[in-house]
């Protein structure tokens, strides 16, 4: 399921395409550190106010490596990755922080009814011929696989049936973003935008504009062409995800299998970009803008 954001503007002008810059805002004691690039198939940027002195290059090796653990473990494409050689029944252990997205898709999948659910379509298909696929039947759904910890603190997924494939790309983005924001904030680094394919966590806001961080939303649209910006908004100590049918739509119903084609696009604000992600996704499918925690909130747009 893939996530397309929008718009990313700084303070009222439009952040570079340059891998890494600095700009300031007068004050020669802060200064905007700046990272664009490209990971798991889209566009990542990352802004952070930091002092004259700071040293950008542990920053960007930690993201950098957060960027690799996170590909290493779930990619789909990949033939190395665990959740590739998990779909291929191969024998794979999980550390503590892979194994949470299988407990927390599970967790969600559950508060959802099924809606939102860690397997891809081929899955669903298959499995058809074990169960009749419809919301009744979410709790089966949702327990298709279960989590086995080993005495080295290692963790094992045993799947119910061996055609269950899974994929995480609903959440992982938003997974990466939560990531690099605890480490931002564990190495005293407040002030700063992590945006991951529109997926985006900040922290507290710019001295450049107390009002926060200033991002633009777009209709969403099949035609990139007729796309046009509906709201822009503050962000401060806030994560943003959003789902919807942006140029390329990749989500479906998981009882019906139809792709969801109505023109909306749906973004959830909260305190965890990962949980947000799955939210966001939920609703799109659902068109359920009831949520399971008063932490987080919807936006909501047709075009």
């Amino acid at each position: 399921m893939k996530k397309l954001i929008f718009l990313i503007f700084l303070s009222g002008y439009l952040l570079c395409n340059c891998s890494h810059n600095y700009k300031s805002n007068g004050d020669l004691s802060i200064r905007y550190w700046q990272k664009n690039g490209n990971i798991f198939g889209t566009s990542f940027t990352i802004v952070l106010e930091v002092q004259k002195n700071f040293d950008p290059d542990p920053i960007e090796n930690k993201i950098q490596q957060i960027f690799n653990e996170i590909d290493q473990a779930f990619s789909l494409y990949k033939r190395e990755s665990k959740i590739y050689k998990l779909n291929q029944n191969h024998f794979v252990l999980f550390n503590a922080k892979e194994i949470y997205l299988f407990q927390l898709s599970k967790e969600i999948c559950f508060k959802t009814k099924g809606y939102f659910f860690p397997y891809t379509k081929d899955t669903l298909k298959n499995l058809k011929m074990y169960i009749e696929i419809k919301e009744e039947n979410y709790q089966s759904i949702c327990n298709l696989f279960s989590i086995k910890e080993t005495n080295n603190k290692k963790y094992i997924v045993k799947k119910k049936y061996p055609f269950i494939e899974f994929d995480f790309n609903a959440i992982a983005k938003g997974y990466t973003v939560d990531l690099i924001k605890d480490y931002l904030n564990e190495h005293n680094i407040k002030s700063y935008l992590i945006e991951i394919g529109g997926e985006i966590c900040t922290g507290n806001p710019p001295e450049m504009n107390h009002r926060g961080w200033l991002i633009a939303l777009e209709t969403p649209t099949s035609d990139p062409i007729n796309k046009r910006i509906y709201q822009t908004l503050y962000l401060k100590n806030i994560c943003l995800a959003t789902s919807g049918n942006y140029f390329k739509n990749h989500i479906f119903n998981p009882y019906s299998l139809k792709k969801q084609n109505k023109n909306i696009s749906v973004s959830v604000l909260g305190p965890s970009c990962t949980i947000a992600d799955a939210y966001a996704t939920f609703i799109t499918i659902k068109e359920n803008y009831t949520l399971y925690s008063n932490e987080y909130n919807v936006i909501r747009n047709k075009d």
